[in-house]
């Protein structure tokens, strides 16, 4: 198949949920937890295993080995309605 020479990280989940919905209901923990696996563990999971693979490629002639490129939506600085799990990612996984 080749070498592995780039990453591209788009995938990232946020489902519409509300901290406090109008019945009442809390958002449920294991939808954040879900939201936090899915864009961060899994995030870091691509770039290190990523990196471990494009690490035993031969150097171009730039002396790179990869590329790794983590896209990111604009949920840090809009304000959105029932996004409220997105922004906290992007503390950890700045845009």
């Amino acid at each position: 198949m080749g070498s592995l020479v780039a990453i591209v990280n788009c995938a990232g989940i946020g489902p519409p949920r509300r901290l406090l919905d109008r019945q009442g209901e809390v958002h449920p923990m294991r939808m954040f937890d879900l939201i936090m696996r899915v864009n961060v563990y899994g995030t870091f999971n691509i770039l290190r295993f990523g990196a471990r693979t494009m690490s035993a490629n031969q150097p171009d002639d730039q002396g790179e080995r990869g590329v790794i490129v983590n896209t990111s939506s604009t949920s840090a600085f809009e304000g959105r309605w029932a996004r409220w799990p997105l922004p906290r990612q992007k503390v950890v996984l700045p845009p």
